[in-house]
């Protein structure tokens, strides 16, 4: 796999039905173990919101895979993504309050004004880390199927990093297993299915993007807005975006295809 630098490309997502790499076949077979039992976190239904997701990552990119059988989503991370753009953060007049915090605090022991003072030598607010975007990946069996899921079970090795679902699809037994590679610096889900199923790959992602699908690649380009507040300040407009140059930190996805048995198409 080709080396991408930091900047100048944001993360791929690769989805690999039926082509698990040596990591997660080693990972596979290790997690049979009772060690393994003993760094396992499992469930018995998908995520239904972010905070139940599992997370998976490499230091610099990262996961949150719900483990939906059918439909599944995982938000990813970029450790680099952040809303603004390189600017002074010091507060000029700062200095000035000084004296008057001293007084409040040594004179006056009104603490309460003190802090009230205080604020007012703070600079502004500091930038908001970004979401990279969510990558959904749908998945129907044959016509004989009528989706129905069952032996669902999703679970996070916390010793390999590995975050694996498996469930039946009527007669199909389906093996989805997550991780985050550290040499490649790419995300990683690998399907196998011990029947043909139709695989559907998407990008999506909260801020401004465009997208672009070939036979290769599904890509989303896009950038960070300028401005981000925080949600407990109260404001008519808390997102702004600019289309200058220099003004919003530009980012690339992309998720890749690789079918070993399969057939892959473009839509």
């Amino acid at each position: 796999m080709r080396h991408l630098t930091r900047r100048a490309f944001l993360p791929f997502a690769a989805v690999a039905p039926r082509a698990i790499s040596q990591v997660a076949q080693s990972a596979s077979h290790h997690s049979e173990s009772d060690h393994d039992a003993n760094y396992t976190m499992w469930f018995r239904s998908p995520a239904s919101n972010w905070i139940d997701a599992l997370s998976i990552g490499n230091g610099r990119l990262g996961g949150m895979v719900f483990g939906g059988a059918t439909e599944d989503r995982i938000s990813l991370n970029e450790d680099t993504l952040y809303s603004g753009y390189p600017s002074d953060g010091n507060n000029p007049g700062a200095k000035n309050k000084l004296a008057a915090v001293r007084k409040a605090v040594l004179e006056d022991e009104n603490n309460h004004l003190a802090d009230q003072i205080c604020k007012e030598m703070q600079g502004p607010y500091g930038e908001a880390y970004q979401p990279l975007g969510d990558m959904y990946v749908t998945l129907t069996g044959d016509a004989e199927s009528h989706e129905e899921v069952r032996e669902y079970r999703r679970e996070l090795n916390l010793d390999t990093a590995i975050a694996r679902t498996t469930f039946r699809l009527g007669n199909v037994h389906v093996t989805k297993q997550c991780f985050v590679s550290h040499p490649d610096n790419v995300l990683v889900m690998s399907i196998d299915a011990s029947e043909p199923v139709t695989v559907t790959v998407r990008l999506d992602s909260q801020l401004q993007h465009v997208a672009d699908v070939n036979d290769a690649a599904f890509v989303i380009r896009g950038k960070a807005p300028v401005v981000s507040r925080p949600n407990y300040l109260k404001t008519d407009n808390p997102i702004q975006y600019s289309d200058e140059a220099g003004k919003g930190m530009y980012f690339v996805s992309e998720a890749r295809v690789l079918s070993k048995d399969g057939k892959r198409a473009a839509q």
